[in-house]
């Protein structure tokens, strides 16, 4: 049996983990009150193995314009902490562009628009609203919320569910 899953990296990230046959389990990215929690991390992925092989699909990010020097070299430190921990347990990865699985996945009845800006004349994709559109058409039954208590759906989990259905969908 084969788990693909998907990792949407960063802090506020999720994973979520896709069977062949489409059964799922989601988690927040494991973090501390120093970052990410890599000993967390390396317990969930050597969990995972023991139960089938895995491959995982991780989003492929760079640094985010616009925000602090501080706050991407954080971004870039998870990114590689976790890909540090997958190399570790030898499992099998690859890093896929967020276009590239936004392409196969979406379908035109799922795109949402941003509010036009004044002096544009073309409105951006709202890539979060697109994204859990996407995602609750796929997996209708599924549970995105980041806690039982939580009240709106994670965007980090639905990324990662997404990530985890591009690799299902082609088979990686």
């Amino acid at each position: 049996m084969r788990i693909y899953a998907g990792i949407d990296p960063g802090l506020q990230g999720g994973i979520v983990a896709i069977t062949e046959k489409g059964q799922m389990k989601s988690w927040k990215m494991p973090i501390t009150k120093a970052g990410i929690d890599a000993n967390g991390l390396f317990k969930l992925f050597g969990g995972l193995k023991t139960k089938a092989e895995v491959i995982i699909i991780i989003e492929d990010v760079h640094s985010i314009f616009g925000v602090s020097a501080s706050a991407n070299f954080t971004f870039g430190f998870v990114c590689g902490a976790i890909e540090a921990i997958v190399i570790a347990h030898e499992l099998r990865f690859i890093k896929v562009a967020p276009k590239t699985w936004q392409k196969e996945l979406w379908i035109s009845s799922d795109i949402q628009y941003k509010p036009l800006k004044e002096g544009k004349t073309k409105a951006s994709v709202d890539t979060k609203q697109t994204s859990q559109l996407t995602a609750k058409r796929l997996f209708p039954t599924f549970d995105f919320r980041g806690t039982e208590r939580s009240k709106k759906d994670h965007d980090g989990i639905i990324d990662a569910a997404l990530l985890a259905e591009y690799g299902r969908r082609k088979n990686i």
